[in-house]
């Protein structure tokens, strides 16, 4: 399993819009590699178990990865709307990532997918995955099940980006 820490630089080094990763973005960033993941290869790439709360999968990991790691550092700012916001970056931009080539390629394909978007257009490419609209908020989200029943029931859809 990939560590969250190595995912986190990994995106952090290649996302070409820094200013945009904020702990909302980046945690969500997360959920849809592991989404990804589940889809290409019948598992997450991490070990976090996502839950759906009043704005989507959302887990504390990923902050609290990013504070205790020494590699990051949060930078709070504030969004376009003058409410605070907290950014991570790297403090360590040397840090040897410890990812495999599948891995790489999941993670690349969720930037891609995602860097063009404003924010509306992200949020509402995440609420759209299977895993969130086929449970209620509150609950934990199972994304290899998820995944599993959406390959069942969707055959013909292998290269939708990240349903």
């Amino acid at each position: 399993m990939t560590t969250i820490s190595d995912i986190l630089v990994y995106i952090i080094k290649n996302y070409p819009y820094k200013n945009d990763l904020s702990n909302a973005r980046l945690t969500k960033m997360v959920y849809l590699v592991d989404w990804k993941a589940c889809l290409v290869t019948g598992n997450q790439l991490t070990n976090i178990k996502w839950k759906y709360n009043h704005y989507g999968p959302y887990v504390d990991d990923i902050i609290e990865t990013s504070k205790k790691d020494n590699i990051f550092k949060i930078v709070k700012t504030k969004n376009l709307y003058g409410f605070s916001k907290k950014r991570v970056e790297l403090k360590d931009e040397d840090y040897n990532i410890k990812i495999d080539e599948e891995s790489k390629k999941i993670i690349n394909h969720v930037i891609n997918a995602t860097k063009d978007l404003y924010w509306k257009d992200f949020i509402n490419l995440v609420y759209s995955t299977h895993p969130i609209i086929s449970n209620n908020k509150f609950e934990y989200l199972n994304l290899v099940k998820s995944a599993k029943e959406y390959k069942k029931n969707n055959n013909n859809d292998k290269e939708k980006v990240t349903h």
